[in-house]
């Protein structure tokens, strides 16, 4: 679907780029939301299966938070949010926080 961005090796052994997978709190749409998570984790499931190729692996949930500028509300945005946390935990995973506002 349109939310993702394929993970290609792209960069030569030496370049460390590593992939997240986050809702950003400003651009999501409330109505997809619960669609988008279902796709990240299983993204999330997939990458868990490859722990030694670095080029396929998720390293972080994020970039998401809360942004005063969004078309969201703070209240669907903090629901979005502590789904991901949720998802953080259950993988493992640090965030990529976001703070506007």
């Amino acid at each position: 679907n349109e939310w993702f961005i394929p993970t290609v090796p792209l960069f030569g052994p030496h370049v460390h780029i590593y992939s997240t997978l986050g809702i950003h709190p400003k651009y999501f749409i409330p109505e997809f939301s619960q669609e988008i998570l279902c796709d990240m984790k299983y993204v999330l499931e997939k990458s868990r299966a490859y722990p030694h190729y670095r080029h396929k692996r998720i390293v972080a949930i994020g970039e998401c938070g809360l942004d005063e500028t969004s078309n969201a509300t703070i209240e669907q945005q903090m629901i979005i949010l502590e789904k991901q946390l949720d998802l953080a935990v259950q993988f493992d995973l640090p965030i990529v926080l976001h703070c506007r506002g």
